[in-house]
């Protein structure tokens, strides 16, 4: 009977293992780039620089995508329909997805594993994000670029404008950004989790998920702190998290548990803290939220527009207007609904003059009312190339590593 149970266990188990397979093999199948490019960091990171080349016309000013916490290039490129770095490109824009330290195609030099995952936000903010910008400029000839920031990326790019300034950005858009992460929430560490990871290098959260594919191919519930289920299609939910969820330093994620615990955005080792995150940046910078992320809460995400000391700014939440779709967290920017109602508001900030940008006006949900689904105070997709104002002179010095074919 024993012998009956286990190898009852054994095929459940293989039977398993095979689906898992089977889902990561089909949604998860790698994308093609035009080129692939490296930026390397102040201390040796060669971070993977993804590029999609502009269908048509192109716009003179490089878009970079950067990625949130334990993600990778997958969450702008999951699938044709849902991909805001296509969709981008076929509108004219070059665009560039960023790979920080520890994401799938960013390599670290040196032999040892321990000092592999030793980082934490800090790092990214003022290493990983210098190197990228500035790879971008020199291989572009571009003397800005444009910056589009999901969870975590929105935050490191108000970092990076704290630390370096925002000279060589045109235009900031951020979604599901939040500035505070006060009290319990769904990145607070359950009790005991923090020693464990105290213990590890790093949270193989590539693996706990590759394990738990097959049941998300009985839907999207399971995942509902990060997507909204009435929402987010299963095939958009596999295409995400197929590939898509990465090893990552349990530095950083002890780091976020202190600030949720706190309410302080306490600097790496504890020398100071970010103070009013988004504070310090100048360039025209578009906040966006949705009503049901349960993990950037609107009230978590606005303040970085209050707090901007941008003349030209908006804040958009989605889902406070009547009829219009309460996104989650990762399908208010990969899934169809994201296409037809989010993608266009992006679009239109980063290719509007500043003239029709406006100052400092929220975008009431009351306004978007009469037009359900639309941004009633931001113009209509520019067709033309966008007007850009207050370049700083000349681009970085010294040549791009060379692309790699792809």
């Amino acid at each position: 009977m024993l012998q009956l149970v286990l190898g009852l266990v054994v095929v459940l188990a293989v039977a398993w293992v095979m689906a898992a397979a089977a889902a990561r093999w089909f949604f998860g199948r790698s994308r093609a780039y035009d080129e692939v490019h490296h930026a390397t960091t102040s201390d040796g990171w060669s971070l993977a620089l993804l590029r999609i080349r502009p269908q048509g016309t192109p716009l003179p000013v490089p878009v970079v995508l950067g990625h949130g916490l334990m993600m990778n290039r997958r969450c702008w490129d999951a699938a044709p329909e849902i991909s805001l770095a296509r969709w981008l490109a076929a509108r004219g824009h070059d665009v560039w997805i960023a790979e920080y330290r520890g994401a799938s195609s960013s390599r670290w030099p040196g032999p040892s594993r321990s000092a592999r995952w030793s980082w934490g936000f800090d790092a990214m903010a003022t290493r990983d994000l210098p190197a990228i910008i500035d790879a971008v400029r020199a291989a572009t000839g571009a003397p800005k670029v444009s910056w589009v920031g999901h969870s975590m990326g929105g935050m490191l790019i108000y970092a990076y404008a704290a630390v370096v300034g925002d000279s060589a950005l045109h235009r900031i858009v951020t979604l599901g950004s939040p500035v505070r992460l006060p009290g319990r929430g769904t990145l607070h560490l359950p009790p005991g989790t923090r020693a464990l990871l105290r213990r590890l290098d790093a949270l193989p959260a590539d693996m706990g998920t590759f394990v738990g594919l097959p049941l998300l191919l009985l839907g999207p519930w399971g995942l509902a702190h990060v997507f909204n289920p009435r929402i987010a299609r299963r095939a958009e939910v596999l295409g995400v998290m197929a590939g898509g969820v990465v090893r990552t330093s349990t530095r950083l994620l002890r780091q976020f548990d202190d600030w949720q615990r706190t309410g302080l955005l306490a600097r790496d080792g504890g020398d100071g803290a970010w103070e009013a995150l988004a504070s310090a940046v100048r360039a025209p910078l578009l906040v966006i939220s949705g009503t049901d992320d349960r993990l950037a809460r609107p009230g978590s995400v606005r303040p970085a527009y209050e707090a901007a000391g941008s003349r030209l700014r908006r804040y958009r939440e989605f889902g406070a207007g009547a009829g219009e779709p309460r996104f989650g967290h990762i399908d208010l920017i990969a899934s169809r609904a994201a296409r037809e109602h989010v993608f266009p508001d992006v679009a239109r900030w980063l290719e509007a003059g500043e003239d029709e940008l406006g100052e400092g006006a929220d975008l009431a949900p009351d306004a978007d009312a009469r037009n359900p689904g639309a941004s009633a105070a931001l113009p209509p997709p520019a067709l033309g190339a966008p007007e850009s104002a207050g370049h700083p002179e000349g681009a970085p010095q010294g040549p791009p590593q060379p692309p790699e074919a792809r």
